[in-house]
């Protein structure tokens, strides 16, 4: 499916924005599951626990839908250019490459990833200037 969102038109924009409109609808739709559980079918033992003791404002849940879809515009972004750039791994199956190598590169960016952020978010915590 990626594979053919990068190939139509071949556009990074049109890539972007079609993953966009893609991932919006399920954050949109699991955030909207987390609010209604822990505010509108609230329990005292749930309302105990949790770090924010207050109902929010109409304000303040506005604010939040609105950092949300810009967040996800800008998290979306990376994996567009990835597949316009390099069209991820479409094609894999024709250079015979085999489950071996996805398996093995799934893994290798796993850890990575994991690596880069466990450091980045100790150096915050480290470091003052973070």
């Amino acid at each position: 499916m990626l594979c053919a969102i990068s190939s139509w038109k071949n556009n990074l924009i049109t890539t972007w924005f079609v993953l966009t409109l893609i991932t919006l609808p399920f954050l949109l739709l699991f955030s909207s599951i987390i609010f209604y559980y822990l505010y509108v079918r609230i329990t005292f033992e749930k309302w105990k626990n949790k770090s924010n003791s207050k109902y929010p404002s109409p304000e303040y849940i506005r604010e939040e839908i609105l950092l949300m879809i810009k967040g996800i515009s800008v998290a979306t972004f990376c994996p567009a250019l990835c597949l316009y750039l390099g069209n991820g791994y479409c094609g894999i199956y024709q250079q015979n490459y085999g489950w071996l190598y996805l398996i093995f590169s799934f893994f290798i960016i796993w850890f990575l990833t994991d690596f880069f952020e466990f450091f980045y978010h100790r150096l915050g915590h480290t470091n003052g200037f973070l």
